[in-house]
């Protein structure tokens, strides 16, 4: 996966964190055309590279990743991208997803949305309409 080093863009900033790339492609094909200038990741090391550098406006992450569970991912998040805002995405149970929601809020993370796989394209879309308006007007 290509790194941006001297990312320059007007367009929100989006990171896709999620090890099947085809869920990273669909997300991708409905941001890019709301603006956002997307960055999809199947590893978590390789994405925590880009957002040391570059912490983006919006996180996309499953919760669900090889090599690394989503505590740690959170707690990641809180200590390096803690001013993006959150999307949860898993295969799990709205359960589980309520309850990270409520761990990353606990670190001081900006859950907006969380989405169960399979994703309803619907929801995602509105969410990311939504978050684009924020960048229009700015």
């Amino acid at each position: 996966m290509p790194r941006r080093e001297n990312r320059v863009s007007s367009k929100p900033f989006l990171v896709i964190i999620d090890d099947e790339a085809d869920i990273g492609d669909l997300i991708t094909d409905v941001a890019t055309p709301r603006g956002f200038d997307v960055q999809a990741f199947t590893a978590a090391d390789e994405a925590f590279q880009v957002l040391e550098k570059h912490p983006p406006q919006l996180i996309v992450m499953d919760l669900m990743m090889p090599g690394i569970d989503g505590v740690e991912m959170l707690r990641y998040l809180a200590q390096h991208a803690k001013k993006s805002k959150l999307c949860l995405i898993s295969g799990s149970d709205v359960t589980v997803l309520n309850s990270a929601r409520r761990l990353a809020s606990a670190h001081g993370l900006n859950v907006i949305a969380v989405f169960e796989k399979p994703l309803d394209i619907f929801k995602l879309r509105e969410t990311f309409d939504d978050i684009a308006k924020e960048f229009v007007g700015c």
